[in-house]
């Protein structure tokens, strides 16, 4: 599994507590601190990419499921209108009737057609 570079130090801290915690013999404070550092691994994670390609394709900052897609007057960094996609956290199984999956994927462009793969 990759991480992303940025979490190294705070994995590392993590596990550090967690060799002190063992090396000390505090086994209970061990026990409520594993899964700590086992989620600080798993909140960096930075997994291999699948989907399209190109300068047409959008990037997600998450995996989630799309609620909504609106459009919006955005002044400060656009100056001017602009399509705005909410999505909601990372959620598990297949995507609802009513929303999509999106997958991160490199590209610029403008958005003038949404089409959803899940």
């Amino acid at each position: 599994m990759r991480v992303a570079p940025e979490g190294r130090p705070f994995i590392a801290i993590a596990w550090l507590i967690a060799l002190a915690l063992a090396a000390l013999g505090w086994w209970t404070a061990l026990v409520v601190w594993l899964p700590i550092a086992i989620w600080v691994v798993a909140f960096f994670r930075d997994p291999v990419r699948e989907g399209s390609r190109g300068d047409q394709s959008v990037i997600a900052p998450a995996d989630g499921k799309v609620v909504s897609i609106i459009g919006i007057d955005e002044p400060d960094v656009i100056g001017g209108p602009a399509t705005r996609a909410q999505q909601r956290g990372r959620s598990i199984g297949k995507a609802g009737r009513n929303g999509a999956r999106i997958k991160r994927a490199g590209g610029r462009g403008v958005h003038r057609a949404s089409r959803y793969e899940q």
